[in-house]
């Protein structure tokens, strides 16, 4: 009889209720943004897919905006994950010694995410108008101080030297990749095509022969 408490266990279930509805409606609503991408995304739909009335999301994320800030972190999670398991964590690439090879490989491995997955990457970059939320942009900064310790990491072993701040070159790269992989996507001719899939390449041996120190060896020679 002592310590039940039927008030609070009602409670405890609710909530459970709730972040069970909640996730569902999380875990539904990437899957159609995921097929169709964010434009054709509608409450609405979700609320119809779901079998729930049309304003119980509302109840949960407030607006449609509120639901896609749910579904950017939740693709900067899986691009962690992918990195991670592609790369590493940067102490890993410090330790192993291959830090440019490291850098490399994590954005050819952002490309290959991005075409694999075009409309999961529509989550992860910045559109014309678009805003970013505290806690999206909290959520990229994360993931992206992965590239800038790994310069910072090539910078304290002596194989790069930066004329300024490292992390004005991780976004420098950044942005080329994100602009390479928009080329990528587009509906090209097959020669134009040939020529892109060798731009990565030159884009990274540019990036890099400007702030690797003179005499260090690249990871091809």
């Amino acid at each position: 009889m002592w310590g039940w408490h039927p008030v609070g266990r009602v409670i405890s279930i609710r909530k459970q209720q709730a972040d069970e509805t909640r996730e569902k409606l999380v875990s539904l609503a990437w899957e159609m943004v995921r097929k169709h991408g964010i434009d054709s995304f509608t409450v609405k739909h979700l609320a119809q897919k779901a079998g729930v009335a049309v304003g119980l999301p509302y109840s949960y994320f407030r607006t449609r905006d509120g639901l896609i800030d749910e579904l950017r972190v939740r693709a900067w999670d899986r691009l962690e994950q992918i990195l991670q398991a592609t790369v590493g964590t940067p102490e890993q690439a410090a330790q192993r010694g291959d830090i440019e090879t490291s850098i490399r490989r994590a954005m050819e491995t952002i490309v290959d995410f991005a075409l694999r997955e075009p409309h999961v990457y529509e989550l992860v970059i910045l559109r014309p108008g678009m805003t970013l939320s505290q806690r999206v942009l909290e959520r990229e900064i994360r993931t992206a101080q992965r590239l800038v310790q790994l310069l910072y990491k090539g910078q304290e072993q002596g194989e790069f030297r930066f004329r300024g701040d490292p992390t004005v070159f991780a976004l420098a790269l950044w942005t080329g990749v994100q602009g390479y992989v928009e080329r990528m996507g587009a509906k090209t001719a097959p020669m134009f095509r040939n020529y892109q899939e060798k731009v990565l390449d030159e884009m990274f041996d540019i990036f890099f022969a400007r702030v690797r120190i003179k005499g260090m060896k690249t990871p091809s020679s």
